[in-house]
Order: C-alpha cells, then structure tokens, then sequence
C-alpha cells in the first residue's frame, strides 16, 4: 500500500480487528503500508507489516514482503538494482530491521532473481516449557 510520506506511515493508527476481518475474507497475509523515503542519498523505502489475521498485530521485518516491494520499486526506477528497506521503527516497542534487496534483470530485462538479506542480533532470550 503505497503511502505519500513517512509521517503518514509513522501515524497509521491500524483497526486490527478490521484488517484481520478483511484479511480473512480476502485470504490475504496482512497489509504492508510503505513510503519512499525522499531526501537520502540510497534508494530506501520505510514499511510496516500488520497480520493480525496470523496473530502479528506489527512485525519488525518481513523478508517475504520486502522481497517482493523491492522488486516493484527497482522495476519502477531504470538503472536501479538495488533497494534498502526499513521496519520495526514506529512499533510501539520500536525494533528497527533493515533489508537490503537486490536483483538481477538479467539479458532480458526480466527480474529472475530478487535476493533480501540482512542481520540480526539478540536482544534477548527466553525459555518456553512446551
């Protein structure tokens, strides 16, 4: 869901009983709001992933989302092969991510291969007794 600015995906007060309602009507994962992060030198858009259909009322990184956005915003941009892709910031518990997203067009113009990486590291542990 394309957004004009990053204080408009920042201020989204997200309805998750609607969101999972419409969700499960329309079979859909959850909603990806994004904007472009105008004004930086890198090519960086700004995400937030709400699935409370699946329980996750806002992720901090979603690689299976940010795959596919990068491939959109790279297809949308001539020369570009490359995107950063940032989540977590405006949670309530802010636990920022950022994915890079980079893709092969290939000799046709085609996208084959789109790739997402990033890192991570532990903030914390817990034991659960199952």
């Amino acid at each position: 869901i394309p957004l004009e600015s990053e204080g408009i995906l920042a201020g989204l007060q997200p309805d998750h009983s609607s969101i999972a309602q419409v969700c499960e009507e329309l079979d859909l994962i959850g909603y990806y709001p994004f904007a472009i992060a105008n004004g930086r030198e890198s090519q960086t858009a700004t995400t937030r992933m709400f699935a409370p259909r699946f329980g996750i009322e806002e992720e901090s990184a979603t690689g299976t989302a940010a795959g596919p956005l990068g491939a959109y915003l790279i297809s949308r941009a001539p020369g570009a092969m490359t995107y950063f892709i940032e989540q977590g910031h405006f949670m309530s518990s802010p636990s920022p991510s950022l994915l890079l997203v980079s893709m092969d067009r290939g000799s046709q113009e085609l996208v084959p291969q789109v790739h997402v990486t990033g890192a991570g590291r532990v903030r914390a542990t817990k034991e659960i007794e199952v």
